[in-house]
């Protein structure tokens, strides 16, 4: 199936089992991918009145098919979970580079549902996925640990994403970060806590194999053309959503 890396990895932190499934392609036609197959999970997945910090509550990470192709601003992808701060459904947009490391490892995403026994951090490396003894990792910032994993790692380029302090002590909006970006509302940091799950790191080599790579190619050019035109992708690019502030504040 163009587009996608065609695999799904299941954790299971109470058993320590990890699962490997297909992509589904109706799925894929459903529901796309990022957002799409984070919502649509939940609602299968997640049974009503879950304690959104109970090992019951599912924490989904999601790429879209654009994560890790040529085209420029699609290197975002999908957490999805039950937020504890408004115990309602809860979805964050993310940058970065974890997105096209996990497609690049085998995986369009990852859903991670019980609590580990003690600190844990899962690594994905190449159609890989292992967990592993974060003791040592607990009460880090999130940027030592990514220092600390890429260091057991010998890789500078293995990309992580963590908790810190908010997320250990499960403070409700507690955030997951990764190359210094931030999974920020609702509280994910929390669920990721209460699972005792400190970090995932990933790291591939593959690829994304797609219909029409000429005309990817070309479409990537007339992206990149317009958004150096555009005034609003600029300021974008130099001040982030903080140039919201102002126009927010008028809406109300």
């Amino acid at each position: 199936m163009f587009g996608y890396a065609g695999k799904i990895l299941r954790v299971d932190l109470t058993r320590g089992a990890i699962e490997e499934q297909e992509t589904p392609e109706k799925f894929a036609r459903a529901f796309l991918g990022g957002r799409g197959f984070g919502a649509a999970l939940l609602y299968r997945e997640l049974k009503p009145g879950v304690d959104p910090l109970s090992p019951d509550n599912v924490l989904i990470f999601m790429t879209g098919p654009a994560t890790g192709t040529h085209l420029p601003a699609c290197p975002r992808w999908e957490a999805t979970t039950k937020s504890p701060l408004t115990n309602m459904y809860l979805c964050c947009s993310v940058g970065g580079f974890f997105g096209a490391e996990l497609r690049f490892a085998g995986y369009d995403g990852i859903i991670v549902r019980g609590k580990a026994a003690s600190p844990t951090w899962l690594n994905i490396l190449d159609g890989k996925a292992e967990l592993h003894d974060a003791g040592e990792l607990w009460g880090l910032t999130t940027e030592e640990t990514e220092v600390t994993i890429r260091k057991k790692l010998k890789d500078k380029r293995a990309r992580v994403a963590s908790i810190g302090q908010a997320g250990e002590n499960l403070v409700r909006f507690a955030n997951i970060q990764t190359d210094s970006r931030s999974i920020g509302r609702g509280g994910a940091g929390a669920v990721m806590g209460s699972k005792q799950l400190k970090a995932i790191a990933a790291r591939g080599h593959g690829g994304i194999e797609v219909a029409d790579e000429e005309g990817l190619m070309t479409l990537m050019r007339e992206l990149i053309a317009e958004m150096r035109r555009n005034e609003a992708v600029q300021e974008f690019s130099k001040f982030g959503t903080t140039q919201f502030v102002d126009p927010v504040n008028e809406g109300g």
